[in-house]
């Protein structure tokens, strides 16, 4: 089940168009879950579709320069992108933490 970041369809139209143009995945990394509508200029205010892209929290934490050295990721973004058949080590690098850290992560939640 995808999770969107804000109730788009009755606040933000524009986004619901982004969203609907991007098939409700993250343009950099395909993922479904978490997504935000993200402005390329970081205008706020220019809500030009050719501005807005669709993205996922971690790649929108990037696209904003943001360091993603999280201590413990969440795990419901973990196991996306494991149901995915993405890597340890992909995820790993897309959330900004080690192979080694993801594994430990997710073996304390089956525990």
């Amino acid at each position: 089940m995808r999770k969107i970041r804000y109730h788009y369809k009755s606040h933000f139209p524009w986004a619901m168009k982004a969203l609907k143009r991007d098939y409700y995945k993250c343009v950099e990394c395909g993922s479904d879950n978490y997504i935000i509508v993200h402005h390329k200029d970081k205008n706020r205010m220019n809500n030009n579709p050719d501005n807005l892209i669709t993205l996922c929290k971690p790649c929108h934490a990037e696209a904003h320069h943001q360091t993603m050295r999280w201590t413990n990721p969440n795990i419901d973004i973990i196991n996306e992108l494991r149901n995915q058949g993405k890597t340890y080590d992909f995820i790993g690098k897309h959330l900004g933490v080690s192979r080694q850290r993801i594994h430990q992560i997710v073996k304390k939640t089956l525990s």
